[in-house]
């Protein structure tokens, strides 16, 4: 294996990315990624000041469907916290911030649920606002392209979903 030089920005993106996605292929057991998230949050503690007093665990939100909010830790502030708490009071007051916007429920009237498959299995889960004129719940199954040979594939996610794949991921959430 050769090395890699890595710079802040590119190691603050490999974390947040293992923090924020648990189970994407890197930290496989949800024992594991706990393990991590609550050294992650140790080592921030060790620099920065305050304590893990809850080590991470899954303590999901019954309306989110975001992976970056399902675990959790407590950081307590110690005598090693800068004067008005640093950083953690700046994340608390964010936090408070987001929380006072009511987030999103997986299923309700204004949201659509778009199922993606191939090969027989759900390759992936979305769900986005509903188009006008849109229903709760698509399938897009591209085994179905076989019976239009003539469509592209584009096109035939234009009659499914009203807009190409690309186009749909802008306004997208994937879920699974």
């Amino acid at each position: 294996m050769t090395s890699l030089m890595l710079t802040n920005g590119m190691l603050a993106s490999i974390v947040s990315e293992i923090l924020t996605s648990p189970f994407s292929g890197e930290v496989e057991e949800q024992e594991k990624f706990e393990r991590l998230f609550t050294d992650v949050a140790r080592i921030v503690c060790d620099y920065c000041g305050g304590e893990v007093t809850t080590p991470a665990g899954y303590i999901p939100e019954a309306d989110s469907m975001d992976w970056a909010t399902q675990y959790r830790l407590e950081v307590q502030l110690n005598e090693s916290s800068p004067q008005g708490g640093g950083l953690w009071a700046n994340v608390a007051a964010s936090v408070t911030e987001k929380t006072a916007v009511p987030t999103r429920t997986l299923l309700n009237e204004t949201t659509q649920v778009v199922i993606f498959a191939s090969e027989g299995m759900t390759r992936s889960v979305a769900v986005r606002d509903i188009p006008e004129g849109g229903v709760p719940c698509v399938v897009v199954d591209y085994d179905d392209m076989r019976e239009h040979p003539h469509q592209d594939v584009g096109e035939f996610e234009r009659e499914r979903i009203g807009c190409t794949r690309e186009e749909f991921d802008l306004a997208a959430s994937y879920i699974w």
